[in-house]
């Protein structure tokens, strides 16, 4: 049986003989994104029910959920639910497709896709959500399939920041074109080498890698990542689906509960199945760095039967789970000769839709700590060189709770609670869907983590680590974008994301075994797809006839190819212009993006003192203009004349000397934490205190900085005042002001002469409701 959504009233909004407006100016791209606003805008939102709310940060009307279908729908047994395809070509542009009802006994997809999907994001007993940026784009109508017992009573497309109900013209002109260029003087130092912890090479092992399936990946999209100096990076295995339901494996046998023993599985399962997916990665790219994570423990383990809230397994049965994941592995390595080696106890595990217990139990995050225990004790006990992790979080919006920085108090209590068991953290950082212009949209809802936000976390959790003595490396195994990558917007919006991103993780090499951004490679479900490295030609075609072509993704594998070479430092007078200089031989790379939200003339100082005689420059770059993304590539350049840097622009400048850069002399930026994190200002001075081992650097200290984090919702109205030594100094948070969700990092010179083996200091912040996050000393050790 199928049913069909239905306009509650309908309304006809046709315009005859209109003169002409401001959306016949734009290109294609914009016309489209036009038309797709007004057909939600001005038809569906006075079709279907609309909860349009002014905002109260931007002042702006949004509309925050549009009710497609309210009634009473039995179900009983199986059964369709289809959403017309208008309403079905809006649904990308919000966050959540929900189906509201008495939804307990109920199994949803949409149709072609297996039970308990990847699309399926949230459930409860009363709702069925989907997350709208994974489902395909549709041409027609969107169909649901329902299996069980129960009731559909409401259907509805929401948004949690809000959809604008004017449509935003700014993507489709030339970003920042409203305000004046700055003019950016940038300058690298090509005296001396820049270290961070003792590294000064850029690994590229740490940072450039794809998502990647090891069960599916094709030779020539291997062929092509290793071209591109690339490594696969991470994947997720789905017990219940691979082994149990055999979504993507149907020859393959079947995972079965032990009858001797319920709840565990029968291991005798392995005797017959094939793990070689290792070995095949292994082959294709010489290669077992790898980040693995599992999820989805089959249903007879779940903690409703029906492997529900991503199979999260039942309290009693977390031995069972752990015992189920070691001999995955145990078999991967007999079967492939190797495993991989980092492995992620559970996908996202911080979030209710993965770890059921958040939704009733107060316990919640210590029974994902003791579970993630278990199985790292099964896993170590198969090989302990094997590194396992957790708690792969997802929405690190650490400063959230009942209480303020909830959140951060739950991650804390799991570090503290898996020391010793666990060998690394991950986590996952994206950006929200609808920030184009960063820069401006601070001061608004922007709620994402480029402008410095994830920066100011990775500090806490880093400070954390060394005041505890649980120092481990972080993997963050995905990072992109929350929005559709299929559109001209969508893909530039992933990409600048993921750029933006490297930047910060540049700054702080010694934290990372690796990081992964949630670039694809052939999106195997959704052949039709722009939003993977690969696309089929022809969807149609049969797997032998499969013709491949190359997506503008790849754009990002091409900026980076052959970034290398030693870290010199730079320095400019915009502080949101991120910058990344090596030098590798006689080639000098200069990585620059730009957050100022305006244009950039940037000169670069003078070169030829420090160096040889320039015999060639170019610039490639990845920038969105008129509502068109487009890609510079290895343009010509005369460096001695300033070049134009435009708003969220990625450049990557390449400059070749004549002969190699003499430099023999090195400076290492080295950390020390302060004994306070996370401190709410109670209206007195925060003491801190950081042992600095003065004696034992190894070199001569040339210059020390004080870098402290802070937050504070609103922005800051006053200065920071630090006192040590019966000197005071202060901080200046102007720029601050305004910034809805303000994470910032301060950095505040030191004179040499107040350096002591136990540095102490205070800090003193004059607004109310403000937060120390986090302290350290930086030393510039010159060696």
């Amino acid at each position: 049986m199928k049913f069909f959504a239905c306009a509650l009233a309908a309304l006809s909004m046709i315009r005859i003989g209109a003169a002409a407006g401001p959306e016949d100016a734009l290109p294609p791209e914009g016309q489209k994104a036009y038309a797709l606003h007004s057909l939600l805008m001005n038809e569906l939102a006075k079709e279907f029910p609309a909860d349009i709310q002014r905002q109260v940060n931007d002042n702006q009307e949004r509309l925050y959920s549009l009710t497609i279908f309210e009634g009473s729908i039995r179900l009983d047994g199986k059964a369709e639910f289809a959403i017309p395809k208008r309403v079905a070509r809006t649904a990308p542009m919000f966050r959540y497709l929900r189906f509201a009802g008495e939804l307990s006994g109920i199994e949803a997809a949409r149709a072609g896709s297996p039970l308990r999907n990847l699309e399926l994001t949230a459930r409860t007993a009363k709702s069925i959500a989907f997350k709208t940026n994974k489902l395909p784009g549709s041409s027609g109508d969107l169909v649901f399939v329902f299996q069980g017992q129960g009731t559909i009573e409401r259907v509805t497309l929401e948004d949690t920041k809000g959809l604008p109900v004017t449509f935003d013209f700014s993507p489709y002109r030339t970003l920042g074109a409203d305000k004046p260029p700055m003019a950016v003087l940038l300058e690298m130092d090509l005296n001396r080498f820049r270290a961070i912890e003792g590294l000064c090479d850029l690994d590229r092992s740490r940072y450039f890698r794809t998502y990647t399936s090891p069960m599916r990946e094709l030779p020539e999209h291997a062929a092509y990542v290793r071209e591109m100096n690339f490594l696969p990076g991470r994947s997720i295995f789905k017990f219940g689906p691979a082994l149990e339901e055999h979504s993507w494996a149907p020859n393959d046998p079947t995972l079965r509960e032990d009858p001797n023993r319920p709840g565990f599985a029968d291991l005798s399962f392995f005797d017959s199945y094939d793990n070689n997916a290792c070995r095949g990665m292994k082959e294709m790219y010489g290669e077992e760095a790898f980040a693995q994570c599992f999820n989805n423990w089959p249903s007879f383990m779940s903690i409703d039967g029906r492997g529900g809230y991503r199979g999260t397994p039942k309290v009693e049965l977390f031995d069972a789970a752990a015992e189920l994941a070691a001999a995955y592995i145990r078999d991967q390595i007999r079967d492939s000769g190797c495993t991989y080696s980092h492995w992620e106890i559970k996908n996202e595990s911080t979030v209710t839709e993965n770890w059921g217990y958040h939704a009733s139990d107060a316990n919640s995050w210590d029974l994902l700590a003791e579970f993630h225990n278990k199985a790292a004790d099964a896993i170590h006990a198969v090989d302990p060189a094997i590194k396992v992790g957790g708690p792969t979080s997802a929405w690190m919006k650490l400063e959230a709770g009942k209480e303020p920085f909830g959140l951060w108090r739950n991650q804390e209590r799991f570090m503290n609670q898996t020391k010793g068991k666990l060998d690394f953290y991950s986590h996952h950082f994206y950006e929200s869907g609808s920030a184009c212009d960063i820069a401006s949209e601070r001061f608004a809802d922007y709620d994402g983590y480029a402008a410095g936000k994830m920066a100011a976390e990775l500090d806490m959790i880093a400070n954390a680590m060394h005041m505890t003595n649980n120092v481990k490396p972080i993997v963050v195994s995905e990072f992109g974008a929350l929005t559709g990558a299929d559109t001209e917007l969508g893909m530039w919006k992933n990409l600048k994301a993921r750029n933006a991103y490297y930047f910060w993780f540049f700054e702080m090499p010694d934290r990372f075994d690796m990081v992964v951004p949630f670039t694809l490679g052939f999106m195997h479900w959704d052949k039709e797809s722009w939003g993977g490295l690969f696309r089929l030609k022809d969807p149609s075609a049969r797997i032998e006839d499969y013709e491949f072509e190359l997506t503008r993704h790849s754009w990002l594998l091409e900026m980076w190819k052959d970034f290398r070479g030693k870290r010199l430092a730079s320095s400019s007078n915009a502080p949101f212009l991120l910058s990344c200089a090596l030098l590798d031989g006689k080639t000098l790379r200069l990585a620059l993006h730009n957050l100022e939200g305006r244009r950039l003339d940037i000169r670069i100082g003078d070169l030829a003192k420090n160096a040889g005689r320039i015999e060639d420059a170019s610039i490639t770059s990845i920038y969105f203009e008129n509502g068109l993304l487009k890609m510079r590539k290895n343009l010509p350049q005369d460096i001695a004349e300033p070049f134009s840097l435009g708003l969220e622009e990625t450049a990557m400048a390449t400059i070749v000397f004549s002969e190699p850069p003499r430099i023999e002399r090195l400076v290492d930026e080295r950390a020390f934490w302060g004994d306070q994190i996370v401190v709410k200002n109670e209206g007195r001075p925060v003491p801190v205190e950081i042992d600095l081992p003065l004696d034992a650097l190894g070199g001569t200290i040339s210059r020390a900085q004080l870098r402290l984090g802070f937050y504070r919702e609103g922005g800051f109205d006053h200065p920071v005042s630090i006192e040590s030594g019966g000197r005071r100094f202060e901080i200046d948070m102007s720029d601050t002001q305004g910034v809805a969700n303000c994470f910032t990092t301060r950095t505040l010179d030191i004179p040499l002469n107040l350096l002591e083996h136990e540095c102490r200091f205070s800090v003193e912040m004059a607004d109310g409701d403000a937060w120390l996050l986090s302290s350290r000393v930086v030393l510039y050790v010159e060696k």
